[in-house]
């Protein structure tokens, strides 16, 4: 092939011309463009630079950059044995004393810093800053490593992004992750993440199953908030039933243990539920991943409500029967009948005492609703109720067949008032 050549001999600077179509080349150096017989727009700068270059817009600064390309265009090399071994790989920008060396058919890199990427071979659209950022990486793609070192042990993992000196020192093949670490002065990285479960960890380098995952105390100045019922299904919703019960099987326990920081010692205490206690009344409140035992404290929060509306309850029952027994301790001299509000009748029950069965006789003037007799054994529990009654005179049946021997108190009650109360007493 013919050449016009325009030299500088001094100056050791070739600029040839293609009488067949190869022109603007730029070639300064020993052996720089040697073998180049096709391909324009190229600038090579260096001992060997662009050696078998015979593609176009490339641009090779230093000894031995780019020495392999063949075919690669749109690439920029600079510093000596930067993308030595470039042969196809398109539209790369590297920048350093061997950055991106071992670079064959990779394309879209961005690497700086020196043997930064050195040992990328078909590795595409990564960009690692640094020096011996991403150093080892061989095929893995779409990785971004910022800071001396960072990621420098990645062969083949693809979409992480680490970020800081020697982040993600020890991570060879995962793909997906973020570290944020200082790796010359933690083995475990400030924040990891997950982009594939989309979850977070705080101090450690496992979100463990968690979307956020914190290794130690957090703060806040705002609020942890949760969407409550609002995204619960309105079929699958169901009261909290004996959550009183159920709370008093739950035991709790107070753990103190010494911690080291900054060379001062510190005594911590902390409060926490038995997790196995919880497990066997609430089942749901409880997550065990590996070796990790976690409680869901804020899901206790509508249990202790339902619990503290039942003991509401039971308190007004025990108020209601201390009120009754005083009722009934202020008309002690009437066997068959005590009238607290005129017209309201409740008679002695028949017999007492009873062993199996015994009848009850009232009286509830017209108009009054929501009437019922209730039965409270000795610790104020009630243990029957007699609801729906009617207005006029009526009776009910006490059967004793789930109820022990001893002495019971029963009340005629209307619109949540006592309105007469008697002693009763089951033998066996």
């Amino acid at each position: 092939m013919k050449h016009f050549y325009l030299s500088f001999f001094l100056l050791g600077l070739f600029i040839v011309y293609d009488m067949q179509g190869q022109y603007a080349n730029t070639f300064y150096g020993d052996f720089a463009g040697e073998l180049s017989e096709s391909g324009s727009y190229n600038t090579f700068v260096g001992y060997s630079s662009g050696f078998r270059n015979s593609s176009e817009q490339n641009t090779f600064l230093g000894s031995f950059s780019g020495q392999s390309n063949t075919t690669g265009s749109r690439n920029v090399f600079s510093g000596a044995f930067s993308g030595l071994n470039n042969t196809t790989g398109e539209q790369n920008v590297f920048l350093g004393g061997s950055t991106g060396q071992e670079n064959t058919t990779g394309s879209r890199n961005v690497f700086s810093g020196a043997s930064s990427g050195s040992f990328n071979t078909s590795g595409a659209d990564n960009v690692f800053l640094g020096f011996l950022s991403g150093q080892r990486n061989s095929t893995g793609n779409e990785n971004i490593f910022i800071g001396s070192l960072a990621g420098r042990s990645n062969i083949n993992g693809n979409a992480n992004v680490f970020i800081g000196v020697n982040a993600g020192k020890n991570v060879t093949s995962a793909s997906n992750k973020l570290y944020i670490q200082n790796g010359e002065e933690n083995e475990t990285p400030l924040i990891y993440g997950d982009f594939t479960s989309g979850s977070v960890a705080i101090g450690n380098a496992n979100a463990s199953g968690y979307k956020l995952y914190v290794s130690g105390d957090a703060f806040t100045t705002g609020l942890w908030v949760s969407n409550g019922m609002a995204g619960f299904a309105k079929s699958k919703v169901q009261p909290i039933e004996n959550a009183l019960d159920k709370i008093n099987e739950i035991n709790s326990a107070i753990s103190t243990s010494t911690v080291k920081k900054a060379d001062k010692t510190t005594t911590q205490t902390q409060y926490a539920i038995n997790a196995d206690d919880l497990q066997k009344v609430f089942p749901e409140l409880v997550k065990q991943n590996n070796n990790d035992i976690a409680i869901n404290y804020q899901g206790l929060i509508p249990v202790l409500v339902e619990a503290m509306k039942e003991l509401k309850e039971q308190n007004k029952s025990l108020q209601q029967q201390i009120d009754a027994l005083k009722n009934s301790e202020s008309n002690q001299g009437s066997s068959q009948e005590v009238s607290v509000t005129s017209g309201f009748k409740l008679a002695q029950n028949i017999p007492n005492p009873f062993e199996s069965v015994t009848t009850i006789q009232y009286y509830i003037p017209e108009g009054y609703r929501g009437a019922s007799i209730q039965i409270f054994d000795g610790n104020g529990t009630m243990v029957k109720s007699y609801t729906s009654l009617t207005s006029g005179d009526g009776e009910i049946t006490v059967d004793n067949i789930f109820l022990p021997a001893g002495i019971y108190h029963y009340s005629l009650i209307v619109n949540g008032k006592v309105m007469a109360s008697k002693k009763m007493v089951i033998k066996k």
